[in-house]
């Protein structure tokens, strides 16, 4: 919950220095690029979450690699800063909500959808119709992930709502109601 917390602040704090909606926009394309290669990485993502390599070494690594993709000098800086102060393990949730924020500044919702496999165009494309009648939202970008932990089902989130109608969830919740 502290993650939520912290990513939230630093995400706010990113888009109150961005001068304009196109710089924002532009920061969210770059972050969205960090946040993609961390996770796609197997390698640097267990550098990043690695707690006994020094914050010199990972910013050292990843100003190589932002020098070589030429990220704007803000979204440089930020990256320095989260690095500096530990929190580079949250930069995908700082994504998330910096990808709200710049929806909310052109007046778009940010509906996150993670299923358990993919369920095929017109099914995911009636599912975004039924989330979009059902939350009364009219200007919708939608981000569909799949994650095989939820074992079936779904998980939808908008802003910090979050409704989990996965079977993940649900066991989750039974372990919680028998131990106690």
């Amino acid at each position: 919950m502290v993650e939520y917390t912290v990513a939230r602040r630093y995400s706010v704090a990113l888009f109150q220095s961005c001068d304009n909606v196109e710089t924002a926009e532009r920061c969210l394309a770059d972050i969205g690029w960090i946040n993609k290669l961390i996770y796609e990485n197997s390698q640097l993502k267990r550098v990043v979450f690695h707690p006994l390599i020094s914050r010199s070494v990972k910013k050292s690594i990843f100003l190589e690699l932002v020098q070589k993709q030429g990220l704007q000098g803000l979204t440089e800086r930020f990256l320095s800063l989260l690095i500096e102060r530990g929190r580079i393990q949250v930069i995908d949730k700082i994504f998330v909500f910096f990808q709200e924020l710049v929806a909310e500044s052109k007046k778009q919702s940010q509906v996150s959808l993670r299923f358990a496999f993919p369920l095929g165009e017109k099914r995911e494309s009636e599912l975004k119709e039924r989330v979009k009648s059902t939350l009364g939202l009219k200007n919708v970008e939608f981000t569909v992930d799949y994650d095989k932990t939820l074992l079936a089902g779904m998980v939808i989130s908008l802003g910090d709502q979050v409704i989990d109608a996965s079977m993940s969830g649900k066991i989750k919740i039974l372990r919680q109601q028998m131990s106690e």
